[in-house]
């Protein structure tokens, strides 16, 4: 019988099938490409951390001056492509002049920078998710996948805390990521062609995936607001 190169190593390949011995191959490839897509997107989104929190402290350094946030967030958008908005999220009634709910937002729009302030009655921040989890933990939060009305893209937004000079929280500072960024990261290129990745939550909520699925996503709504 002809021994299969991928198996010539072993005593036991004479009564292995070729047909296995390739479905074992296959499967060795196949993790060894999931090892390598897991660690390409956990450094992309190691890198988009670290661009929020280089900026914490220049953030901190001009609380006083509620409309120097707007700067400093387009800072925030210029230090990484794929950021698509950047904002923070005030503590009600922080700054008294700005009323009870202060949300300076920078955002991207055909390659300019559009500033925006949210909060209002219309757009309570306090009752979302990334606001109340954040404050919740007291710590870095990642949030599920949504579709943003304005970019008219998919997201997922990284939040931290922001702390006053009496050490209590200021703000909930978020930035906003293209989760179709991260799918075409997972499925730029593949040792098969007929396959694809998918970055799930731990509930099974699709984050990023290839284009076509992202596209039936949009067309079912099935991403939940901000």
């Amino acid at each position: 019988m002809l021994q299969p190169s991928c198996c010539r190593a072993s005593r036991l390949c004479s009564t292995i099938s070729p047909a296995t011995c390739w479905a074992d191959e296959l499967e060795k490839r196949a993790e060894l490409e999931l090892t390598m897509k897991a660690i390409i997107v956990k450094s992309a989104l190691s890198l988009t951390e670290n661009s929020l929190k280089g900026h914490v402290w220049d953030m901190q350094r001009h609380l006083a001056t509620p409309d120097s946030m707007y700067g400093a967030a387009e800072l925030v958008l210029k230090s990484h492509p794929n950021l698509m908005g950047c904002g923070m999220a005030f503590r009600p009634d922080f700054y008294p002049e700005k009323g009870r709910l202060f949300e300076p937002y920078v955002f991207k729009r055909q390659g300019q920078y559009v500033r925006r302030q949210l909060g209002g009655p219309d757009h309570d921040y306090t009752k979302m998710p990334f606001f109340k989890n954040t404050l919740e933990r007291n710590a870095p939060v990642w949030s599920d996948a949504y579709y943003d009305s304005v970019s008219h893209r998919n997201m997922v937004t990284f939040s931290i805390p922001i702390f006053d000079e009496q050490e209590e929280v200021a703000a909930v500072l978020g930035v906003d990521v293209d989760a179709d960024w991260l799918g075409d990261t997972l499925n730029y290129r593949h040792i098969y062609p007929s396959s694809y990745d998918f970055l799930l939550t731990e509930a099974g909520q699709l984050i990023a995936g290839p284009k076509l699925t992202r596209e039936k996503k949009r067309q079912g709504c099935s991403f939940s607001s901000r």
